[in-house]
């Protein structure tokens, strides 16, 4: 799969400082711990369908415990697409206790995560790195990346013009929206099946594959899907035994310490003014019903689309029919984007001072016309 990626963008793998400040005990130590963010650029080369489609950016954001390297198989296929738009950038990003990144903040990161944090680190990473002249710039988010894209729009209106999430974490127990609670609580058998497939430690190469392979979150992924995830997340020690780039400990606390950000999420999401669009699968119990029915209802443009077949790994297990899905609805965004309103007072071309001062002029008149004051009005 890398050599068919390398036909077709010109890589680059980028570190950036995280946002700071962050949260409550995301470091050990706030007075000197600053945290990283490691992502990579896919450029697409040249014979990209022609200047005439529309260019489109895309930030992917992976759920807890995975890494960037999940997005490669999308990033390929997406390259392939016949459609009224073409990719120029796909961005895909550790989060700072994933992947690389937890590498780099190796005895710096704390014993929490606040998800927000991330979607502000998303939001940094995507200010540096998309254009913001003509291009359509796109975030999609799987799980926790599916609630770090809803806060990333919320937190930054006008960075995105759409959002496409793939069965979004934002409710995992309708207790999590009582006032009083601050952790989520997990039954003991619950605990010991979730943590069961967190392992972080490994006496072999092999032994790490067949855990990939029959006892992890990914038995059911695509196979070069899995493989990829493997070989990216795997540190080889010169004894041979093996040692995941996350530890198990950040791992567990992503699904544990989410419950100040789902509260705040959900007073959220009457906010977001983009057009987003809810993949969730029809067969996925990963969140329970009121879940979906937040991001359905709360949002004011919000679709919800079931995916037949399709549980919460979908995009990982399903991974071409939901590159199909977030095809057509980007091609659906392209051939009806939303139109300037009234109220957008917007000058359509370089103009001289002069130009610029008279169209700020009219439009200051147009403004205190449409709320009824004279015209003569002054400040």
């Amino acid at each position: 799969m890398e050599a068919r990626v390398n036909e077709k963008y010109e890589r680059e793998v980028k570190t950036t400082a995280a946002v700071w400040p962050r949260s409550r005990n995301a470091v050990l130590n706030p007075d000197v711990d600053r945290l990283c963010v490691v992502y990579e650029v896919f450029t697409r080369c040249t014979g990209n369908g022609g200047s005439k489609k529309k260019k489109v950016n895309l930030v992917f954001c992976h759920g807890s415990g995975m890494n960037r390297a999940i997005w490669e198989y999308h990033a390929d296929r997406i390259a392939d697409l016949n459609s009224n738009w073409v990719v120029d950038k796909i961005v895909v990003i550790d989060q700072v206790n994933h992947g690389d990144s937890a590498l780099l903040n190796k005895g710096r990161l704390g014993l929490e995560f606040d998800w927000f944090d991330g979607a502000r680190d998303i939001c940094k990473v995507a200010e540096e790195e998309f254009n913001f002249m003509n291009n359509y710039n796109v975030i999609v988010g799987h799980s926790m990346g599916g609630f770090q894209t809803l806060a990333a729009v919320a937190h930054n209106p006008n960075l995105f013009q759409l959002a496409i999430v793939i069965e979004p974490v934002i409710i995992k127990d309708p207790s999590q929206l009582e006032p009083k609670t601050e952790y989520l609580f997990f039954p003991p058998n619950f605990y010991r099946a979730l943590t069961a497939k967190m392992t972080d430690n490994f006496d072999s190469m092999q032994e790490f594959e067949e855990f990939m392979e029959k006892k992890s979150f990914y038995v059911k992924v695509h196979p070069e899907i899995r493989k990829r995830l493997t070989e990216f997340e795997a540190i080889q020690r010169p004894d041979g035994s093996v040692v995941t780039k996350m530890k198990k400990v950040h791992n567990f606390m992503c699904y544990a310490t989410d419950n100040t950000s789902a509260k705040r999420m959900v007073q959220l999401m009457p906010f977001i003014g983009i057009p987003v669009v809810s993949l969730v699968g029809a067969s996925s119990r990963w969140t329970p019903p009121v879940n979906n029915e937040y991001v359905r209802t709360r949002i004011p443009n919000c679709k919800e689309v079931s995916v037949a077949n399709g549980d919460h790994l979908m995009n990982l297990e399903m991974p071409d029919t939901i590159v199909d899905y977030i095809s057509k609805h980007i091609s659906q965004y392209v051939a009806n984007p939303p139109q300037r309103s009234e109220g957008d007072y917007v000058l359509d071309h370089n103009g001289s001072l002069a130009e610029r001062n008279q169209f700020l002029d009219n439009s200051y008149k147009h403004f205190l016309n449409k709320i009824r004051l004279p015209q003569k009005s002054k400040l």
